[in-house]
């Protein structure tokens, strides 16, 4: 894993690492489009962040959760099982439009049955989840998911820089709505005799 995206303290040498992460991001999510740009900030969130092994990004439109992109197999099947059981820090993070951090799935009364299952069926000990809200649509909210198969995985620093993130995941999928929008073929009205 690289250093930390975002260091807690001041440092001017710190502030302007975060500067570079940030501008190289923004760069390349100027570079890709739809589903390129989406797993970029994912895999973004792999590389810098604190504890985070694996990520995701899903998406929640018209009651129907998927994940859209994953950094690994075990990111989605995570995904999957929290989509399965219709419960899960993930899911409770799109439906509510909170943040959600879990030290040790496997004894989180609120979500038994998922940290149960994802423990001891993926070895996913950690999550922290984000939920994206996507303005242009208020239909639709995405989610910024980061797991580890550490305990404790998560900080203060890697949930304040993790938001970070999942702000860039909502423009990246705010602009690939209206991108989808502009390029449907306009609806007219249709008129009676």
């Amino acid at each position: 894993m690289s250093s930390p995206l975002f260091p807690m303290s001041n440092s001017s040498a710190q502030l302007t690492e975060i500067n570079r992460v940030l501008t190289g991001l923004n760069q390349r999510l100027h570079t890709l489009s739809g589903g390129a740009a989406v797993a970029a900030v994912a895999q973004a969130a792999v590389h810098y962040l604190p504890g985070a092994r694996w990520a995701s990004v899903t998406v929640l439109r018209q009651g129907q959760l998927r994940t859209l992109v994953a950094t690994a197999p075990v990111a989605q099947q995570a995904d999957a099982l929290q989509h399965e059981l219709g419960s899960g820090p993930g899911v409770e993070a799109d439906l509510a439009g909170t943040v959600h951090l879990v030290p040790n799935l496997s004894q989180e009364p609120r979500w038994a049955r998922f940290g149960t299952r994802v423990s001891q069926r993926l070895g996913v000990a950690s999550l922290l989840a984000y939920r994206l809200p996507v303005l242009e649509d208020p239909e639709t909210t995405v989610g910024l998911n980061l797991y580890s198969d550490a305990r404790d995985a998560f900080d203060g620093q890697a949930l304040w820089a993790g938001g970070v993130l999942a702000s860039h995941g909502a423009m990246v999928v705010s602009a690939q709505l209206n991108r989808q929008r502009s390029e449907r073929p306009a609806q007219r009205p249709t008129t009676r005799p």
